[in-house]
């Protein structure tokens, strides 16, 4: 069986692992720092979390990704809240609109398969390297901080390999890889507890068709941001 050392391991490759490999890389280039999971393409996990608050994108934007959001992610102009004057009349459309006068900082809305690939891309081309491959077990060190030896067993194409490095992330998610190792879990009662996120081409605004009561006019397009109709 084949085994590799590293400095950082990060255990799972979706936005989260890739986040943190390439903000490690970033801050501390003479790191070996290694992602292992499969590519953004063949990704089985729901995806979540498609649209940007300001410290995200001021993050994303230190990460050096800053041209790609402008170019190819949608505008999105902060948070907007709708409270229907009466809520149990469908075809009372006033509303009372909340939303900030002015936006100091413009945010984004992401396709995550096509933000997660760049993403990936521009980790690699900090120099943190890639393996194709899922974790089956692994064994977390109990030595000292910097000098404790992680170890992971990992399915990479045919062969069985061990992975072992001086840290380890878990971006495992739902797996919880490490921590099932470290703590106990209890999984939550059943019910809602999901967003879902949908495309629609061709959609037609429809806030002409509301009659919005605001403090202030606002200095944006209202239209591009995210709009939560709060109530039933």
């Amino acid at each position: 069986m084949k085994s590799e050392h590293y400095d950082v391991l990060v255990v799972g490759s979706s936005i989260s692992g890739l986040m943190t490999a390439a903000w490690i890389k970033l801050e501390q280039p003479e790191l070996d720092v290694v992602v292992l999971g499969p590519p953004p393409e063949r990704e089985k996990r729901p995806y979540v979390g498609e649209s940007l608050v300001e410290p995200a994108i001021l993050f994303f934007r230190e990460l050096g990704m800053g041209e790609f959001l402008d170019t190819r992610c949608a505008l999105k102009n902060g948070l907007t809240f709708y409270h229907k004057l009466r809520i149990d009349d469908p075809a009372d459309r006033r509303y009372t609109v909340h939303a900030p006068e002015r936006l100091h900082h413009l945010a984004r809305q992401l396709n995550r398969p096509v933000f997660d690939r760049a993403l990936r891309d521009h980790a690699e081309a900090l120099g943190v390297r890639m393996i194709d491959g899922l974790a089956e077990d692994i064994d977390i060190s109990t030595g000292s901080t910097g000098s404790a030896t992680h170890r992971v067993l990992a399915r990479v194409g045919d062969a069985t390999v061990e992975l072992t490095s001086r840290w380890i992330v878990d971006a495992s998610g739902r797996r919880r890889l490490i921590g099932r190792k470290v703590s106990s879990y209890t999984k939550p009662e059943q019910g809602q507890r999901s967003a879902f996120w949908v495309r629609l081409a061709d959609f037609r605004p429809f806030t002409d068709d509301l009659e919005m009561s605001l403090r202030r006019p606002l200095a944006y397009d209202i239209w591009y941001s995210t709009h939560h109709f709060m109530g039933h």
